[in-house]
C-alpha cells in the first residue's frame, strides 16, 4: 500500500561521534535531528509508485569542553528548500 499523495513523512536522524573540524580543532559531537519527505505523484508510474521529495532537513549538536565546561554552543546544519514552482495556464 502506497502512502497518500501530499503526506509528509518525518524521519529522525542520529550521527554519534561525528568528527567536526572547527578552525584548527577536531571535535567529536552527536548530531540529532531529522528529515521530512513529502509524497508526490510519480508521473512515470502513478498507479504502482510514488516519488519522495525532501522538504525539510535539520540536525544539531552541542559542543562540550573548552574553557567553559558548561558548554552552551550549538552546531546546526539545515537545508532551506525553495518552493517548487508549477507552471499553469492563465
Amino acid at each position: 500500500m502506497l502512502p497518500p499523495i501530499g503526506a509528509e513523512i518525518p524521519c529522525s536522524m542520529l550521527a554519534s561521534n561525528s568528527a567536526v573540524r572547527i578552525r584548527t580543532s577536531l571535535v567529536s559531537v552527536d548530531f540529532r535531528g531529522g528529515i521530512k519527505q513529502r509524497v508526490d505523484v510519480n508521473p512515470d508510474d502513478p498507479i504502482n509508485s510514488v516519488r519522495m521529495r525532501t522538504v525539510g532537513f535539520e540536525i544539531s549538536a552541542e559542543l562540550h569542553g573548552g574553557d567553559d565546561e558548561a558548554g552552551g554552543d550549538t552546531i546546526t546544519i539545515e537545508q532551506n528548500f525553495r518552493p517548487r514552482w508549477v507552471a499553469s495556464d492563465l
